[in-house]
């Protein structure tokens, strides 16, 4: 059967979620599908739900050595053309299936689909549902500069065709967080996605620890893991992929194309904490003066600021406000880069303080301070003998 699934869940020391888990696996999965958990060496109970779950769902025991390790074994012991990965925490939502599928029905050149989710939280046996957190609507040609600024996209809305898998190679066994991420950015760059606004499955929300017995994290350390990995994989990405790759369409056919990409890779690296490497793409960009930034590059250059990860520490990084003053001075088009970029951390001001974060908010809006203080002293400095009133003095 060309449509039939293997479903893989890696799982560690996850018990007390797996049962919730591969009922809502069992509910969506068809009699020509398979279902394969890998227990990476739990140390509780899973082995008991396990059992309970037997002839249906096989699984495979082995010594802990981390969720790549466990999924390139899943791949290499299963053998339906579809492949959907499931967290061990997550539920897929009714229909799912059915949505996903959709996307290879209507469209032969798909490689894979995606779908959205919506984030809950377990009280009392009862699901409270929240929103869907980071999600961004794209076209095809989209998803890989959009991955690369925030991964959006997860495993368990994902179906993807094996030979995908096969083409792009195993998961990276080297990495202990962030893997999904790293393999997404390897799907993106050589596959047609199918993407839907509709609910695939359920993001649980919960505060047990993550990773591999090894490198076990509390969760309020995770933020703090996922940048530093992403920010690694981002860097290393920069030296192999091309310019033209960060922009829709992987095509460079003019200058403003190129100011266009340089841009977007800024806003990449500046979104994963990389701020050396993102002015230095910003002040490349503010040398191409063919014209004045049009909407799109302005858009870009204001998401520099968009993540919560790249923006955490600006109100204390030196090397943004000298960066920032720099670019401004450089040229007409430095200074609109800089004002778009100055935009972009308003935005974070207001996102904190109506979600409750009156500290970040109170930090972003002392670091927006700073700016237009350093960005009044630099237009001053350019205008001698003229007051701030603009009279010559």
């Amino acid at each position: 059967m060309t449509d039939a699934i293997s479903f893989i869940v890696p799982t560690f020391n996850r018990a007390e979620f797996l049962h919730e888990c591969l009922d809502s696996i069992l509910s969506e999965a068809g009699p020509d599908d398979e279902v394969l958990v890998v227990d990476d060496g739990s140390t509780d109970h899973t082995a008991a739900v396990l059992a309970e779950f037997a002839p249906r769902v096989k699984s495979i025991s082995l010594e802990n050595g981390g969720k790549a390790r466990a999924l390139n074994i899943a791949l290499s012991k299963t053998d339906k053309p579809l492949v959907w990965i499931v967290d061990d925490d997550d539920v897929l939502a009714p229909g799912g299936r059915t949505r996903l599928m959709q996307g290879f029905a209507s469209h032969r050149s798909v490689d894979f689909t995606y779908g959205r989710y919506l984030r809950f939280r377990s009280t009392n046996g009862e699901r409270q549902f929240e929103h869907t957190g980071y999600w961004r609507p794209c076209r095809p040609d989209e998803l890989l500069p959009a991955t690369l600024e925030d991964m959006f996209v997860h495993q368990p809305g994902m179906l993807v065709r094996r030979t995908l898998y096969e083409q792009v190679g195993p998961f990276d066994e080297d990495l202990d967080r962030s893997v999904d991420y790293e393999m997404l950015i390897r799907l993106a760059r050589c596959a047609t996605p199918f993407g839907t606004d509709e609910v695939v499955f359920y993001q649980r929300q919960h505060d047990g620890e993550r990773g591999s017995a090894s490198m076990r994290i509390k969760a309020e350390q995770r933020d703090k893991s996922w940048l530093s990995h992403d920010a690694e994989i981002v860097r290393k990405l920069r030296g192999d992929l091309d310019l033209a790759e960060y922009l829709p369409g992987r095509s460079i056919g003019s200058r403003r194309d190129r100011r266009l990409a340089l841009i977007q890779r800024a806003t990449v690296m500046m979104r994963k904490g990389l701020t050396a490497l993102a002015f230095d793409d910003f002040r490349q960009a503010a040398a191409v003066t063919v014209a004045r930034l049009n909407e799109t590059e302005t858009e870009t250059a204001k998401r520099a600021l968009g993540s919560k990860y790249g923006a955490e520490t600006v109100d204390r990084d030196r090397m943004f406000l000298s960066g920032l003053v720099r670019l401004e001075q450089q040229s007409d088009v430095g200074r609109e880069l800089a004002d778009a970029i100055r935009s972009g951390l308003l935005w974070r001001i207001k996102h904190s303080i109506v979600s409750g974060q009156i500290a970040r908010g109170l930090s972003y809006a002392t670091a927006a301070g700073n700016l237009k203080i350093a960005s009044l002293r630099n237009r001053l400095r350019s205008h001698p003998g003229r007051n701030c009133s603009g009279r010559k003095t």
